[in-house]
């Protein structure tokens, strides 16, 4: 019986200590609109607006305050930044090998702009659609009406986009 009791709590530690499960991506829209939107949630709605569109199935289940992450492993990860109950960043992120080409094969992949911009998209291809970007500290940068479209890149193709209100 002492044995039992014994498993039975080495178990209950394992799971306490264990780090939570990733929350899945959330399914939306799959259109990322320069300046505007990433997957239906956009810069300015209230954030309880955007966790209608994303689910409450990221990190801010108990309260909307911050960052609201929701990731597959650390192999990608969405998330939208609060300040004063509104979105005020939003991101996608994926992990990439030396030479830019995504570690995650997930639906977010298939997540573009009008024209044709997703994550693994080449620099090339970015600047070709985009002929206005511009250099920044964290990538190419598209800035227009008081926002920024940041395209970070890595191995030469895009690793992530973030789109904020212009600092």
């Amino acid at each position: 019986m002492i044995r039992r009791s014994h498993l039975l709590l080495s178990v209950l530690g394992i799971l306490v200590l264990a780090p939570p499960a990733a929350a899945a991506l959330p399914a939306g829209s799959k259109v990322i609109v320069p300046g505007k939107s990433i997957g239906g949630v956009k810069i300015g709605m209230p954030a309880e607006d955007a966790l209608k569109i994303w689910g409450r199935g990221g990190s801010c289940d108990e309260g909307i305050r911050g960052t609201c992450r929701y990731a597959d492993s650390f192999e990608a990860a969405l998330q939208f930044d609060v300040v004063d109950g509104k979105v005020s960043l939003i991101a996608i992120r994926v992990a990439t090998d030396d030479r830019g080409t995504p570690r995650f094969k997930g639906t977010i992949l298939r997540w573009k702009t009008a024209k044709g911009i997703r994550i693994g998209s080449s620099q090339r291809s970015l600047v070709k659609a985009y002929p206005k970007v511009k250099g920044s500290p964290s990538g190419v940068a598209l800035v227009a009406s008081g926002r920024r479209t940041t395209f970070a890149s890595s191995g030469g193709r895009v690793s992530e986009i973030v789109i904020e209100r212009n600092p």
